[in-house]
């Protein structure tokens, strides 16, 4: 898979032999002041990346926090946006709507399977 970052935005562009090209949107995670995620936000972010024309959107992939978040928090964290993505796709005024592509990987070889199980 070969990739080429675009300085100017925070988007990735890939191209592989399953898919033409494809923008990646590596997500940052929404935070409140006091450190707890804001779940809220998640439809937001959805919207603007599809307004976008983001094709994927890299949740857990790309940025540092990822490491630091709990298993309940990541799992948390997929719900939403999942959920986000679906009632996206269920509204009759959505034109384009993202892909999600979440990061699984651990230390902990049980939580990643149950990541991985949760995602599919």
């Amino acid at each position: 898979m070969r990739g080429l970052i675009r300085s100017a935005s925070s988007l990735l562009l890939f191209a592989s032999a399953s898919f033409a090209f494809d923008v990646v949107d590596p997500v940052l995670v929404p935070y409140f002041p006091n450190g707890t995620i804001n779940l809220a936000l998640a439809p937001s972010i959805v919207d603007i990346a599809s307004n976008l024309g983001v094709d994927v959107m890299l949740l857990g992939g790309s940025n540092s926090e990822w490491p630091s978040m709990s298993d309940d928090e990541r799992m948390s964290l997929l719900g939403a946006f999942s959920g986000a993505i679906r009632a996206r796709r269920a509204s009759s005024s959505s034109s384009h709507t993202p892909r999600l592509m979440f990061h699984t990987g651990s230390t902990n070889l049980f939580a990643a399977a149950a990541m991985t199980a949760a995602a599919d």
